[in-house]
């Protein structure tokens, strides 16, 4: 059995800062991290994207987390 590695297009910060403004309302689907357990369809909403491109996310429960656009599967609300 054989790995297979891919290489994958990372998305530019200055087009996440865009496309992911504060107040913009998200759906996580996936998080890629064995540390944080989030039900599938949590909602949030962008607090800000720091200059390595992670999303800092305020949950409707008040927690807030760090996501990677690059690695994590999320939905773009209104």
């Amino acid at each position: 059995m054989s790995l297979i590695m891919v290489k994958t297009r990372k998305i530019p910060v200055n087009k996440i800062k865009k496309d992911f403004p504060k107040g913009l309302q998200i759906r996580i689907l996936a998080v890629n991290c064995p540390f944080i357990s989030i039900p599938v369809g949590t909602i949030g909403k962008v607090q800000l994207v720091d200059d390595n491109g992670r999303l800092y996310v305020l949950l409707e429960s008040d927690r807030i987390i760090t996501l990677n656009v690059n690695e994590d599967i999320i939905q773009k609300g209104r």
